[in-house]
């Protein structure tokens, strides 16, 4: 994901689901231009009918800095490997907001594989 807040706040993030690691990077930094890498983020949507992200919430930093995500305008596209793999690529502009006030702009994109 990538946002900018009303208080110009940028944020880029990575939640990389890989089973059994914990793995998240990116920025947060603040209009003051102080720079805080992103160690952890916990990130979590609701699936509509059709199985794309009708909402969404994402923790950074053990709570740092917590999103409310509201995905506008999506889109999905579906990846076939060569041998056959499917996965759905969703990627929507998206309204972020923070429980003090602040609001936002910016992009998230989800990967969703077919399990195996």
């Amino acid at each position: 994901m990538a946002a900018r807040l009303s208080d110009g706040t940028r944020i880029h993030a990575v939640d990389a689901r890989i089973p059994g690691l914990d793995t998240a990077f990116g920025y947060m930094q603040e209009r003051s231009n102080s720079l805080v890498i992103v160690t952890s983020a916990d990130v979590t949507e609701d699936l509509g009918p059709e199985g794309l992200p009708t909402r969404g919430n994402a923790i950074l930093n053990s709570g740092l800095l917590e999103l409310a995500i509201e995905p506008a305008r999506i889109r999905s596209l579906v990846l076939v490997s060569p041998e056959g793999r499917v996965t759905r690529f969703p990627r929507a502009m998206a309204r972020f907001s923070e429980p003090d006030g602040r609001t936002g702009l910016g992009w998230i994109e989800w990967n969703q594989p077919e399990s195996a």
